[in-house]
């Protein structure tokens, strides 16, 4: 694959994520849920594959892809927070 191509699929990422918070805000849910969200969007991968929709399958990468990076971004903050809260002050 290019690198082209791979920043042109990584934009598109960035443009679902940039989505998502103006829609849902910043989520900080806890690891279950987001496998529960993750799981709701892989599911919407697989019926599209049933329903051989090509279109819908690669979007709906799109968005597993970028609530895959929500759940990172959720999970860091937390990290970074609890660090926080044990420095001195």
């Amino acid at each position: 694959m290019s690198s082209r191509k791979l920043v042109s699929i990584l934009s598109e990422i960035i443009e679902e994520r940039n989505k998502q918070d103006l829609k849902w805000g910043v989520q900080d849910h806890d690891p279950l849920k987001w496998n529960a969200i993750l799981g709701e969007e892989f599911g919407e991968v697989s019926k599209s594959i049933l329903e051989n929709n090509s279109y819908n399958y690669r979007e709906e990468l799109i968005q597993v892809a970028s609530v895959a990076i929500a759940a990172i971004e959720c999970h860091d903050r937390k990290i970074e927070a609890a660090k926080e809260s044990y420095l001195p002050r």
